[in-house]
């Protein structure tokens, strides 16, 4: 076991596996974050919530299965 280099199998391991999955879901959270709207929530907004949220879970959904992620 001391021969193997751990340092770098974990850095070849998140190169090939995490970076991008991590990348997207940055991705996605920034564009989440766009959506939101900036003002102060109001009792109109809380009743157009459920339609402003579909979007945002179809975004994501989208992102998941580009990344494989079911």
């Amino acid at each position: 076991m001391t021969s193997c280099d751990f340092v770098k199998l974990r850095e070849k391991a998140f190169d090939e596996k995490l970076r991008s999955r991590l990348e997207a879901a940055k991705r996605a959270h920034q564009e989440n974050k766009e959506d939101q709207p900036s003002s102060t929530t109001s009792s109109d907004d809380e009743e157009n919530e459920e339609h402003t949220s579909s979007p945002t879970i179809k975004t994501l959904v989208s992102h998941m299965k580009q990344l494989r992620i079911e």
